[in-house]
């Protein structure tokens, strides 16, 4: 099972801070380059305080947008911030809404290649279990997380994800980053 320490109060506040007064770039780039038609149902894995949710949120129009973290400190900032979107719904992981077989996307951002191995096994068989059938993953990783890639790889393919697309691009304020899209097997 996931465990997260909480964030200090004064880390969320900084963090939210920074956010109100730049509107990261790197953000709206990764919801931008979700490709959303706006019908989908899609899942922010580990939201944090709802940075990239609240530029994908903008492109949801019919669908909806369910925010994940462990963090009930970080499921309150992520509140604050999308406070104004329809369709969204933030929860923390364990919560009986997150059905199995539900989401037509869900994408992480830099949250993988910090997992402990026990735990990102876990995570990856949490994840391909929430995706329906034809479902993708999108993640975002720092290159210099190789090896923890590597395993990531693996996981997904002993899960039933298979790799669609890989691309290194370089982020701003974040340097290379390799951004792998994966399509949960057809069949369940």
């Amino acid at each position: 099972m996931m465990m997260r320490a909480e964030p200090a109060r004064l880390e969320v506040l900084w963090q939210r801070l920074l956010f109100c007064l730049h509107k990261p770039r790197v953000f709206r780039d990764f919801a931008i380059s979700l490709n959303l038609s706006g019908d989908e149902r899609v899942m922010d894995y580990m939201c944090g305080m709802g940075g990239i949710a609240f530029f994908t949120a903008k492109r949801l129009s019919r669908g909806q947008l369910v925010c994940v973290d462990a963090s009930q400190r970080l499921i309150k900032a992520c509140r604050r911030t999308l406070r104004r979107y329809e369709g969204v719904d933030v929860c923390l992981m364990d919560e009986p809404r997150l059905e199995s077989g539900s989401f037509d996307l869900i994408y992480t951002h830099f949250t993988l290649y910090r997992l402990p191995p026990d735990e990102l096994t876990w995570v990856m068989e949490r994840i391909a279990g929430w995706l329906k059938p034809g479902g993708m993953l999108l993640l975002r990783e720092p290159m210099d997380a190789y090896e923890r890639l590597k395993q990531i790889k693996l996981l997904a393919g002993q899960y039933g994800l298979m790799l669609q697309n890989s691309r290194v691009t370089n982020a701003a304020r974040l340097g290379n980053v390799l951004e792998c899209l994966y399509k949960r097997n057809e069949e369940k």
